[in-house]
């Protein structure tokens, strides 16, 4: 169990050197479901739907609560193709940019979350 925490823990820590220092990126994205692990044994804490928004725009990632006003959360870095690290999370969407997970490992969860998205033109 100790040896698939390291995998985990340095496959979602992907070394900061990636393909650029900001992306173009411009897609709004909705939650769908997040997940809660503990992080010594990686059982399920928590389980539930939720409604957070996540919107990238000009190399920065914001994020919404329901009934709150949105807010910056970090910049973001492009590592590959489809992959943003923002602070101590990380975003991997699919191919066709319509759907995403992200990932952020805590003291003491490790919490993923689903999401549908939507490229956008121009901000919200």
């Amino acid at each position: 169990m100790r040896y698939l925490r390291l995998v985990l823990f340095f496959a979602l820590m992907i070394p900061t050197i990636g393909y650029s220092s900001s992306t173009k990126l411009n897609i709004l994205c909705k939650e769908t479901a997040q997940k809660q692990h503990d992080i010594n044994d990686l059982k399920l804490v928590h389980s539930h739907n939720s409604s957070k928004t996540y919107r990238v725009a000009d190399g920065k990632l914001f994020i919404t609560n329901p009934g709150e006003k949105e807010y910056l959360y970090n910049e973001v870095k492009m590592l590959e193709h489809n992959l943003l690290q923002s602070g101590h999370m990380l975003l991997r969407f699919n191919r066709r940019f319509d759907g995403m997970t992200s990932a952020l490992i805590g003291n003491s969860f490790l919490t993923i979350r689903r999401f549908e998205c939507k490229k956008m033109s121009k901000g919200p």
